[in-house]
């Protein structure tokens, strides 16, 4: 049974594409599929252990300290993905508990979001509006408003308005 111990490059090399792996690793994870994080650190860092003994032929010191730093970070995304994921659960509970209507409109793609009670409040549900767009807006807003709301984005895009702000009458699933 022979050993073959990577030259210090090739072992550089080796800990920078663990290194990349990992950050991969964890992202995913830990955005996408957080139950399965840590089991995954548990066993990035199994392997990590395991592939420095065999190409060292011996258990060093710092494959441990590398392994600490590796779960480290795990813990530090975890903690700030729980930290975002409670401050979006705390703004829906806002947005929810004040029954207001929301909207966002994406300038790139041209689509447009709407939450369910900006449909409720025209007699509306969101599946009865689909598929919804800027052109969903324009159907409801009376033609006088549609002009003048343009007239106003086009200012905020230009600078010379600081912020968008309009009230525009739209017409009621029931016609008024």
């Amino acid at each position: 049974f022979t050993i073959v111990l990577f030259s210090e490059d090739v072992f550089t090399s080796y800990h920078t594409g663990v290194l990349q792996l990992f950050t991969f690793t964890i992202v995913l994870f830990g955005v996408w599929l957080r139950k399965w994080m840590f089991p995954a650190v548990i066993y990035f860092v199994a392997l990590h252990l395991i592939l420095d003994h065999v190409a060292l032929a011996a258990f060093p010191a710092s494959a441990f300290n590398e392994s600490l730093i590796h779960i480290g970070f795990a813990m530090a995304i975890h903690i700030i993905l729980g930290q975002r994921d409670h401050s979006r659960a705390r703004l829906k509970n806002y947005i929810d508990a004040s029954r207001i209507a929301t909207w966002e409109w994406n300038l790139k793609t041209n689509v447009m979001t709407y939450n369910e009670r900006w449909a409720q409040m025209l007699g509306y549900t969101l599946e009865e509006l689909k598929p919804i767009s800027v052109d969903t807006w324009k159907n409801l807003a009376h033609p006088d408003d549609v002009a003048a709301s343009q007239d106003q984005v086009e200012r905020v895009l230009a600078g010379t308005l600081e912020i968008y702000e309009y009230k525009a009458r739209l017409r009621h699933k029931d016609g008024r």
